[in-house]
């Protein structure tokens, strides 16, 4: 429901309210029309601006039809400088062999994103819409949900908005664990059978 909707619906709410209210003071009990009519009209705005406050206000859920997240961290390059200072020239990789990087603190980024994506689907509370997120903001792995630490949990819980706090109701972590060693969830057995989609 978009906000307008849902602004109209607490103000028809609010009036039907100070109708009731009216109807109360003036047709049952001792006051007269205009004394009623009065404690309706406040009422129903009373009622109108505490629905809207309560149940319009605050963000709208996220389906991703909107989403446009930030731009993901470009990987980290190895300075100009050290790349023109290398004599030496890289050696032909022969066909079928992959070309590994230079430098320790390329390879864990390297392995990361070189291996094929895991199906993060997989790990219960992850639909496609938040797999191709968490794919934008460099997690494809199981491995890398199964590193997480309460800082990066909350990071990430941030980033997917309401539903962010699935990442510990459902134990991503956890899953992700299980899932990295190559075992089976019971979540991951009934999607893989085709039984579950998140």
């Amino acid at each position: 429901m978009n906000a307008t909707d849902c602004t109209r619906k607490c103000w028809i709410t609010g009036g039907i309210i100070g109708l009731l209210v009216w109807i109360c003071v003036s047709g049952i009990g001792s006051m007269r029309w205009f004394e009623g009519l009065f404690l309706g009209l406040v009422a129903a705005a009373l009622m109108g601006a505490i629905l809207v406050w309560l149940i319009c206000s605050g963000h709208p859920a996220q389906d991703g039809s909107d989403w446009n997240p930030a731009p993901s961290r470009p990987a980290p390059r190895e300075p100009e400088a050290m790349v023109a200072a290398d004599p030496v020239a890289p050696e032909p990789v022969a066909p079928g062999a992959s070309e590994a990087p230079r430098g320790a603190e390329r390879n864990d980024i390297y392995s990361a994103t070189a291996a094929q994506p895991d199906d993060l689907k997989l790990i219960r509370g992850v639909g496609p819409k938040l797999e191709e997120m968490l794919h934008e903001h460099g997690v494809t792995r199981f491995a890398q949900v199964a590193e997480w630490d309460d800082a990066e949990m909350d990071r990430f819980a941030e980033i997917i908005g309401r539903m962010g706090g699935r990442i510990r109701s459902d134990d991503w972590v956890g899953q992700a664990q299980v899932l990295a060693r190559g075992e089976e969830t019971e979540f991951s057995k009934r999607v893989e059978e085709g039984s579950d989609h998140g």
